[in-house]
């Protein structure tokens, strides 16, 4: 394996995942039924013309993650009408005994997608683009300019109590002194402490505020994704001197490129070989779309997608690419030296195991794979178990 073709990212373990949503079992081609038929051939025309603009770009097998999208009826709809304008692309470049290259195939849904969420408005950020910093709600800045107030007004009172006499504490005193109607020491006493405890008061509302919110967020992430949300319960781990990159590459070529001498004669090896001799080689038949739909179906939506960007929301819900994607399994199946290199090229991520972020040996890789690959293999070890 050659370490040099291979892309890798250094990442958090919550990056890795950042897009995963949970699995949805509900039947994607129920989505078909929103296609408007009064939408206009015009409308079509202009997604077909959009989508083969896109496609040139798209042919870098290397790209940019698609965005989620978000889940309302607009893009459901939006879904629709991407459908039939992709039916009809994929209408014109074959027949019915015709199968369409896998990579072509990977770059028409690559550019659908990517025109799909140009009309949904969503915008991918460019390199070097910095992400917007999230404000604080707007109940918690209204709390916090108060406790603020608060607090001056604290300190200006406790001020004036001291033996300093200037012309700025005067004024200051005269108009905290009316504004909180203090008339003697007593007053003083009891205005102090109680400014002390509306501060304390409406700090404890944030932090209650904060904590339901959290436990809110926290309940909603384990029903969609429980393996998230047990990540994000461990603590995370911040790459703040990262290793160079020559000393990754060699050791991680270390690992990767010596061929390891293996004992083929070993005792156990004999006995499985034995043990299996009587089970008769499977006869191979083509593989269904039924099989392809049954095997996209029990795929996460947003798992993170290989060096090709496509994740599998993308291979769900653009059902008219179905059949086509189940004659280019075939195809490659019965002719494997005509499977494109970028199908098996995965895009590693290297997790920190410790603090100690600067040594190349305290990294745990993660190899994200194409999800064509991906529903590939999964539909051959559907048909593995079913014969067990």
């Amino acid at each position: 394996m050659e370490v040099e073709n291979l892309p890798v990212q250094t990442v958090t373990s919550e990056n890795i995942q950042a897009h995963n949503q949970s699995n949805e079992l509900v039947d994607f081609e129920d989505e078909q039924h929103l296609y408007d038929s009064s939408t206009t051939s015009e409308e079509i025309d202009e997604l077909i013309n959009k989508i083969k603009e896109r496609e040139s770009a798209a042919e870098n097998i290397h790209r940019k993650q698609l965005l989620k999208i978000p889940y309302h009826q607009k893009t459901r709809q939006v879904i629709a009408k991407i459908n039939e304008a992709l039916k009809r692309i994929l209408d014109e470049r074959t027949t019915a005994s015709e199968t369409l290259d896998i990579t072509k195939l990977n770059v028409l849904i690559y550019a659908a997608a990517e025109v799909a969420t140009s009309v949904l408005g969503l915008k991918q950020r460019e390199d070097g683009e910095r992400t917007k910093r999230k404000t604080a709600p707007r109940w918690k800045t209204r709390i916090e300019r108060k406790i603020c107030a608060l607090r001056k007004d604290l300190s200006q009172i406790v001020e004036t109590t001291k033996e300093t006499d200037s012309s700025k504490i005067r004024n200051i005193k005269g108009r905290l002194y009316k504004h909180y109607k203090i008339n003697s020491r007593e007053d003083l006493e009891r205005v102090i402490e109680e400014l002390k405890q509306k501060i304390q008061a409406k700090a404890q509302r944030i932090r209650r505020y904060e904590e339901r919110q959290q436990f809110y967020l926290q309940n909603k992430q384990f029903n969609e994704n429980p393996k998230k949300f047990y990540q994000s319960l461990e603590q995370s781990i911040e790459v703040k001197t990262p290793p160079d990159t020559a000393e990754l590459k060699e050791f991680w070529r270390g690992l990767w490129e010596n061929a390891e001498e293996h004992n083929d004669t070993a005792e156990w090896i004999l006995k499985e070989e034995n043990r299996l001799r009587t089970i008769e080689e499977m006869d191979y038949e083509t593989i269904t779309l039924q099989e392809v739909k049954r095997s996209l179906k029990k795929a996460a939506n947003w798992k993170s997608p290989g060096p090709d960007g496509i994740q599998n929301y993308w291979l769900k819900y653009l059902t008219c690419t179905h059949i086509h994607l189940t004659k280019a399994y075939s195809h490659i199946i019965q002719h494997p030296e005509k499977t494109p290199p970028w199908l098996t090229e995965g895009l590693t991520y290297l997790i920190p195991k410790n603090e100690r972020t600067q040594e190349a040996k305290n990294y745990r890789p993660i190899t994200c794979l194409p999800t064509m690959y991906k529903n590939l293999t999964s539909v051959i070890s559907d048909r593995i178990y079913i014969v067990q």
